[in-house]
């Protein structure tokens, strides 16, 4: 893209051996991790209509989190630095596989469940889908909202959005969903994804979609220019070391411009979406 506008479009590969179907600019994919940015601008439009602040603790929403002694703010939330434990890795320890389901339910009660942290709040940076998910929890206590509802009517529906959603029910039967697969033996199988945790992951969307997401990064319809600034300044940590993540996006140079960027990836889902705000130009790939 540049200057909001397509500049190219590629495709290639099937979206379903079953069906032959073609992956195509339209066809619906799990982003995975690119879901953080779109969860940290609900969370920021919030504290712009002053609902709530990023210093804000965390157990002022969502009490299930243990009182670990020292306050894990939102902010530490979003930008990696809470030292809560990371879910996936809880799970996998516990001997769940990627195929068994796994609810929100059960993901709050994981968090619910943890002894200590990792480190004191704001120590030390660990990229961590816990604090993400948390942070979609804070925002339909807050809003009294389901987060996938909340997100449709705020975020995506304003940004023109229409094949985007919250996968919150396994179950759900998703038009044109692409297929995941994996490579055993020289032979592809499907690769069963019945995880609907949201916040940290959890986002169906389209590559036209994500046009219409990345063209935000300059319009700011939504959120507006305050939030888009905030959302790109990096987090410090409390020894003043500087990070290179912001909120929901890691903040890096790229032959002497700035760049935003994140990446996702979950069973055979690769997704990346980079963009730089001095030439307003993005590359968003997906598959």
């Amino acid at each position: 893209m540049k200057a909001g506008t397509v500049i190219y479009r590629g495709q290639a590969g099937c979206a379903s051996l079953k069906e032959h179907t073609a992956f195509t600019t339209e066809s619906v994919s799990r982003i995975a991790s690119i879901t953080k940015p779109m969860t940290a601008i609900a969370v920021m439009q919030l504290v712009e209509k002053g609902k709530l602040s990023l210093d804000d603790d965390v157990r002022a929403y969502v009490p299930e989190v243990p009182d670990f002694g020292p306050t894990i703010t939102l902010r530490h939330l979003a930008t990696h630095t809470s030292g809560l434990r990371e879910y996936l890795a809880l799970n996998a320890l516990g001997g769940m596989l990627n195929d068994d389901v796994r609810r929100r339910e059960d993901v709050l009660h994981l968090v619910a469940s943890q002894r200590e942290l990792n480190f004191e709040p704001g120590a030390e940076y660990l990229y961590s889908n816990t604090g993400y998910f948390l942070m979609a929890e804070v925002v339909s206590r807050v809003t009294g909202e389901p987060f996938p509802e909340w997100m449709a009517a705020n975020v995506f529906g304003p940004l023109g959005m229409d094949q985007t959603l919250i996968y919150d029910d396994y179950r759900q039967v998703v038009p044109g969903l692409a297929s995941s697969y994996v490579r055993e033996d020289g032979t592809l199988k499907r690769e069963m994804l019945n995880s609907t945790d949201i916040g940290a992951s959890g986002v169906l969307t389209t590559a036209e979609d994500l046009a219409h997401w990345v063209r935000n990064y300059h319009t700011h319809e939504v959120g507006g220019p305050a939030v888009a600034r905030m959302m790109s300044e990096r987090g410090v940590l409390a020894s003043g070391d500087t990070l290179d993540y912001a909120l929901g996006l890691f903040v890096s140079e790229y032959r002497g411009r700035q760049r935003l960027a994140h990446s996702g990836g979950i069973a055979g889902f690769r997704t990346w979406l980079v963009y730089y705000p001095e030439i307003d130009a993005a590359i968003a790939t997906m598959g």
